[in-house]
Protein backbone atom coordinates (compact mmCIF):
# COMPACT_ATOMS: atom_id res chain seq x y z
CA UNK A 1 0.00 0.00 0.00
CA UNK A 2 2.76 2.39 0.28
CA UNK A 3 3.81 1.94 -3.35
CA UNK A 4 0.32 3.41 -3.90
CA UNK A 5 0.51 6.18 -1.73
CA UNK A 6 3.97 7.59 -3.26
CA UNK A 7 2.24 7.12 -6.53
CA UNK A 8 -0.77 8.87 -5.89
CA UNK A 9 0.93 11.74 -4.42
CA UNK A 10 3.35 11.65 -7.44
CA UNK A 11 0.61 11.95 -9.38
CA UNK A 12 -1.15 14.41 -8.01
CA UNK A 13 2.21 16.58 -8.20
CA UNK A 14 2.51 15.84 -11.56
CA UNK A 15 -0.64 17.44 -12.71
CA UNK A 16 -0.53 20.45 -10.33
CA UNK A 17 2.60 21.72 -12.38
CA UNK A 18 0.62 20.48 -15.78
CA UNK A 19 -2.28 22.85 -13.91
CA UNK A 20 0.06 25.24 -13.02
CA UNK A 21 1.71 26.09 -16.92
CA UNK A 22 -2.10 25.38 -18.39
CA UNK A 23 -2.69 28.44 -16.31
CA UNK A 24 0.64 30.55 -17.03
CA UNK A 25 0.19 29.64 -21.09
CA UNK A 26 -3.76 31.09 -20.80
CA UNK A 27 -3.01 34.00 -19.09
CA UNK A 28 0.36 34.81 -21.41
CA UNK A 29 -1.81 34.02 -24.97
CA UNK A 30 -4.76 36.66 -22.95
CA UNK A 31 -2.06 39.07 -23.00
CA UNK A 32 -0.43 38.48 -26.06
CA UNK A 33 -4.42 38.63 -27.00
CA UNK A 34 -4.15 42.41 -25.74
CA UNK A 35 -1.51 43.39 -27.02
CA UNK A 36 -1.90 42.79 -30.47
CA UNK A 37 -5.37 44.03 -30.61
CA UNK A 38 -3.82 47.20 -29.57
CA UNK A 39 -1.31 46.86 -32.48
CA UNK A 40 -3.95 46.12 -35.11
CA UNK A 41 -5.87 49.52 -33.39
CA UNK A 42 -2.21 50.92 -33.59
CA UNK A 43 -1.68 50.08 -37.64
CA UNK A 44 -5.15 50.85 -38.43
CA UNK A 45 -5.26 54.98 -37.18
CA UNK A 46 -2.12 54.87 -39.38
CA UNK A 47 -3.25 53.68 -42.02
CA UNK A 48 -5.78 56.46 -41.88
CA UNK A 49 -3.56 58.97 -41.10
CA UNK A 50 -1.40 58.07 -44.04
CA UNK A 51 -4.23 57.94 -46.67
CA UNK A 52 -4.96 61.37 -45.49
CA UNK A 53 -1.63 62.98 -45.73
CA UNK A 54 -1.30 60.92 -49.36
CA UNK A 55 -4.91 63.01 -50.41
CA UNK A 56 -3.68 66.06 -48.92
CA UNK A 57 -0.48 65.80 -51.24
CA UNK A 58 -2.82 65.23 -54.27
CA UNK A 59 -4.95 67.93 -53.50
CA UNK A 60 -1.81 69.96 -52.90
CA UNK A 61 -0.40 68.93 -55.86
CA UNK A 62 -3.59 69.03 -58.33
CA UNK A 63 -4.17 73.31 -56.75
CA UNK A 64 -0.28 73.76 -57.47
CA UNK A 65 -0.67 72.31 -61.08
CA UNK A 66 -3.91 74.40 -61.51
CA UNK A 67 -2.17 77.44 -59.97
CA UNK A 68 0.73 76.94 -62.49
CA UNK A 69 -1.09 76.49 -65.52
CA UNK A 70 -3.28 79.17 -64.68
CA UNK A 71 -0.63 82.06 -63.98
CA UNK A 72 1.15 80.97 -67.81
CA UNK A 73 -2.72 80.98 -69.13
CA UNK A 74 -3.09 84.48 -67.82
CA UNK A 75 -0.04 85.66 -68.91
CA UNK A 76 -0.96 83.97 -72.54
CA UNK A 77 -4.69 85.76 -72.59
CA UNK A 78 -3.35 89.03 -71.43
CA UNK A 79 -0.14 89.39 -74.09
CA UNK A 80 2.00 91.23 -71.58
CA UNK A 81 3.72 90.30 -68.63
CA UNK A 82 1.68 89.92 -65.46
CA UNK A 83 2.80 90.58 -62.43
CA UNK A 84 2.11 87.46 -60.64
CA UNK A 85 5.39 85.36 -60.09
CA UNK A 86 5.35 82.19 -59.80
CA UNK A 87 6.88 81.23 -55.87
CA UNK A 88 10.43 79.58 -57.60
CA UNK A 89 11.49 82.89 -59.15
CA UNK A 90 12.77 85.29 -57.39
CA UNK A 91 13.04 89.32 -58.02
CA UNK A 92 15.66 88.98 -60.72
CA UNK A 93 13.67 86.41 -62.43
CA UNK A 94 10.62 88.95 -62.36
CA UNK A 95 12.27 91.84 -63.45
CA UNK A 96 14.27 89.73 -66.57
CA UNK A 97 11.10 88.81 -67.20
CA UNK A 98 9.98 91.81 -67.91
CA UNK A 99 12.72 93.02 -70.08
CA UNK A 100 12.30 90.03 -72.14
CA UNK A 101 8.30 90.94 -73.00
CA UNK A 102 9.53 94.46 -73.11
CA UNK A 103 11.71 93.40 -75.88
CA UNK A 104 8.85 91.30 -77.28
CA UNK A 105 6.79 94.32 -77.94
CA UNK A 106 9.73 95.88 -79.73
CA UNK A 107 10.40 93.06 -81.88
CA UNK A 108 6.53 93.38 -83.16
CA UNK A 109 7.32 96.69 -84.55
CA UNK A 110 6.59 99.19 -82.06
CA UNK A 111 2.65 97.63 -82.96
CA UNK A 112 0.58 97.51 -79.85
CA UNK A 113 0.27 99.97 -77.36
CA UNK A 114 3.38 102.49 -78.64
Amino acid sequence: MRWWSKCTVMWREKWRLVRGERDQSRAEEALLRKVLYAAREELYTIQQARDKAEEEVRELRKQLLQANTGVSTATEAEGEASEVVPPALGREDKESQTAITDTADIDDGGVGGE
